[in-house]
């Protein structure tokens, strides 16, 4: 188990292995202050907000693509809002109210930028659609 202490301290996350995915990927299952959340396919690479507000994720798509994902989680309105993106996450951080991030795809790093008081796929932690 790895665990990730938030910048203020006062929030953790516990990435625990649970096996590997269809495409060797290790996989592992997030807990926020003990707290689990599913699915099982995310990898261990998280990434917090300087505020401790949010948190970044990196996972695994499933299907035949060996594409990944990223979760967002807020921490404070208790939701979350997947990225999906065809190719491989590299380098998320955070700053200044906005979300970075590159992918990998085809030999190529595309740089995203993303305000996060503008995205709109926000869900709660039970899958219904969030307030916007």
């Amino acid at each position: 188990m790895r665990k990730y202490l938030s910048p203020d301290r006062s929030q953790s996350v516990a990435a625990v292995y649970v096996g590997n995915n269809s495409f060797g990927n290790p996989s592992y299952q997030i807990r926020f202050n003990q707290e689990k959340f599913l699915p099982f396919n995310f990898s261990d690479t998280v990434c917090w907000s300087e505020d401790s507000r949010y948190c970044a994720i990196k996972g695994w798509m499933s299907g035949n693509s060996a594409s990944s994902s990223l979760t967002i989680f807020d921490r404070w309105r208790k939701q979350h809002a997947v990225i999906k993106k065809e190719g491989e996450f590299k380098d998320i951080s955070f700053s200044k109210g906005c979300f970075f991030f590159t992918v990998k795809l085809h030999g190529f790093l595309i740089r995203y930028k993303l305000t996060l008081a503008k995205l709109n796929t926000w869900e709660n932690s039970f899958g219904e659609s969030a307030a916007k």
